[in-house]
């Protein structure tokens, strides 16, 4: 079994894990065999780079590539780079969010986003930084995650999970799981083959049936654990 070409990656928060349905022993076994088989295994998420990287520590799992903050952070063993945005949009979101009147949140450092947890309240929060932005005719993105801490993230538009590919070789063979909005553009792009899960939204769907990748009928966790033994696995072999 030689998958040295082999690229595999993953969004976190709503793909590989749910509220109720957590990363597991299960799917970090198949995982680890993919890359002691000579696949590389890569993350895209909105969430910070060092986060992502103790978090599955604890399942004994290491990424090879690491691409946090929706793409505005990448990292691996030899390389950290951060993308930062030519305009000052951004800056001025930070300078003025004390006049949004936005519900109670926690900010979540990030290098190259800005992210706030605001439980609860997040679609009040988004509606509001939506707003804002339209107004101020702000080039930036609002993305709201599917976790337990109403995490909304506020993303220039030069930040992308797509920025992940120039960090993977041109002939390699890349598959991506993912569910959400800030997903899709890299689904879309002619270098990946897209596979989601039954809890994507419908564009994610969508772009996957378009691309003719899989999509199972279980959740996040589940799901992604059974494609992932239908086209990379054998039971015999697990």
């Amino acid at each position: 079994m030689n998958n040295s070409n082999l690229y595999i990656g993953f969004d976190r928060d709503g793909t590989l894990e749910l509220p109720n349905l957590e990363f597991d022993s299960t799917i970090a076994k198949q995982l680890r065999f993919l890359q002691e088989n000579g696949a590389k295994l890569f993350l895209a998420s909105g969430k910070g780079c060092e986060f992502l990287s103790e978090h599955f520590k604890q399942f004994n799992l290491t990424f090879d590539l690491i691409c946090g903050e929706n793409g505005g952070h990448i990292i691996s063993e030899k390389m950290n780079f951060i993308k930062k945005c030519e305009k000052e949009h951004l800056d001025f979101f930070c300078e003025n969010i004390y006049s949004l009147e936005l519900p109670y949140y926690e900010n979540e450092p990030k290098e190259s986003i800005w992210t706030g947890r605001f439980f609860e309240n997040a679609m009040i929060a988004v509606r509001k930084i939506q707003a804002f932005i339209e107004f101020h005719e702000l080039d930036l993105q609002v993305y709201l995650h599917p976790d337990a801490v109403g995490a909304v993230d506020v993303v220039p538009h030069v930040i992308d999970k797509v920025n992940v590919l120039e960090f993977i070789p041109n002939n390699a063979e890349i598959h991506f799981f993912g569910d959400g909005e800030n997903d899709l553009s890299l689904m879309k792009h002619d270098r990946i083959m897209p596979h989601t899960i039954s809890n994507a939204i419908p564009a994610v769907k969508e772009c996957v049936l378009a691309k003719n990748g899989k999509i199972s009928m279980l959740e996040a966790r589940d799901g992604v654990s059974e494609l992932i033994d239908k086209l990379f696995l054998t039971k015999e072999i697990l």
